[in-house]
């Protein structure tokens, strides 16, 4: 009896060490199918992000087997399908897409390019033969939507042909695949970074375009310089607002890091100015619009620190909207050190060139600088460009010319909001972009 008794207890035991094994599978491997016509291919997985090494998964003709452990921390994977006599077609999924599904896509299926309309007819054919007679009686309707097919590969041969004419010798960037995007023209060139205008590589379709801002590979190798893509990154998702350009992606190819951003048509403020009283209305209307974006900035914890005429677009329709966020950090952050000054000198905070404490505080006083100019037409001190010490020396000593002085049209009102905004003094600042908001509209009301 003792005996039976000890064999049942090793047999339970075993029994439980069993049934748990299975639950040591990593949540980071799927079990997938993915719906491709035609059917079936190969899949790939693009492990390098170059398209130097791709780690073959499977055929589509089965379940594939997808291990996501070592991708933790990407935004996203791309799989690769290929077959022979179609162009390979790339697929652009985010990490966490098959926790919610086993199937992909969720509707339809994915369709590959063949490199000659004669390519899926001879597939049909292939695997049909009992059926070629009624295959030749429905031959006109085949041979429809292949010249259809046809037509679209066509087009896309021509729209590749024109993106390369209006970029040729301009930048080796221009007609690179970062992501799911294709660079097709320059749209402007910083220290740090080019902005590229970029298209769907897989549409070509120029309604949805976006902007590619691609950060300089000198920069890309510091450590540093990789945590500030990352924190930017971050602090743009955190955002979501009208005023504020829209992050939609973020990535890296080799020593490229890159931002996708929404694509914005219009000018910026550089060189703009208010010239009649009339004016004055309407750049009270956009100082309101960049105070209400920055509030809800520094609500989630981030100061722009880069305000100025050149990094405010102002859409078709009038809407005023910030962007380049390359600067911003977050309020508390402790990345952030003492004695680093990051900005544009003459729209820096008197407490940012000292390198000492800053806060929200700061961008108030680059939106005062921006308005002073935006209403006089001229810089708060006239200096020479090329020498920035004594530029400075004056915002750290002295006041800007009172705006009454300056032969512009301003309203005591206004003029006075400005002065406080611009003050060296962080404590005589509004304590708040909701404060400031306030006084620009009162300014606003009290116009005639």
């Amino acid at each position: 009896m003792i005996r039976l008794r000890r064999t049942a207890f090793v047999l339970g035991l075993l029994l439980l060490v069993g049934s748990t094994c299975p639950a040591q599978e990593s949540a980071a491997i799927y079990k997938v199918e993915l719906v491709t016509s035609p059917k079936p291919v190969d899949v790939f997985l693009d492990v390098s992000g170059q398209r130097q090494y791709e780690k073959f998964l499977g055929r589509t003709d089965g379940p594939i087997l997808l291990d996501l452990s070592e991708l933790q921390g990407a935004s996203g994977f791309t799989l690769v399908l290929k077959r022979e006599g179609y162009f390979d077609k790339r697929e652009r999924i985010s990490l966490d897409y098959f926790q919610k599904t086993d199937r992909y896509p969720e509707g339809g299926r994915i369709e590959l390019t063949p490199q000659s309309w004669t390519v899926p007819l001879m597939d049909f054919l292939e695997s049909h033969w009992p059926w070629v007679v009624v295959s030749l009686v429905l031959s006109g309707i085949v041979l429809g939507g292949l010249l259809s097919r046809r037509a679209r590969v066509s087009e896309r041969l021509r729209k590749l042909e024109r993106f390369s004419e209006d970029a040729a010798g301009e930048d080796p960037l221009l007609q690179t695949v970062l992501g799911e995007w294709r660079l097709v023209r320059i749209l402007g060139k910083g220290a740090s970074a080019t902005v590229y205008l970029a298209v769907p590589d897989d549409t070509l379709d120029e309604s949805g375009r976006v902007a590619v801002k691609v950060f300089n590979e000198e920069m890309a190798g510091s450590q540093e310089f990789q945590e500030r893509f990352i924190r930017e990154a971050k602090l743009y998702q955190a955002l979501n607002h009208p005023g504020i350009v829209q992050l939609l992606d973020w990535g890296q190819r080799g020593q490229l890091f890159y931002l996708v951003l929404e694509y914005v048509e219009g000018e910026t403020l550089q060189g703009a100015r208010v010239t009649t009283a009339s004016e004055e209305g309407r750049a009270l209307k956009i100082l309101i619009e960049l105070a209400d974006a920055l509030g809800h900035a520094h609500d989630a914890g981030v100061i722009h620190r880069d305000v100025k005429p050149g990094n405010v677009l102002i859409a078709p329709a009038g809407k005023a909207k910030l962007l380049d966020f390359g600067l911003a950090r977050e309020v508390v952050s402790s990345f952030t050190k003492t004695g680093q000054a990051l900005g544009t000198p003459l729209y820096m905070a008197p407490e940012q060139i000292a390198g000492g404490f800053v806060d929200h505080r700061c961008d108030q006083y680059a939106l005062g600088v921006l308005a002073y100019e935006l209403l006089t037409g001229q810089k708060t001190f006239q200096t020479d460009e090329s020498e920035v010490a004594p530029l400075l020396f004056k915002q750290l000593h002295e006041e800007p010319r009172p705006m009454d002085e300056t032969g512009a049209v301003v309203s005591e009102k206004t003029s006075l909001l400005v002065n406080k905004m611009m003050s060296r003094d962080v404590q005589e600042r509004y304590a708040n972009m909701g404060k400031v908001q306030e006084a620009l509209r009162e300014a606003l009301k009290a116009l005639p």
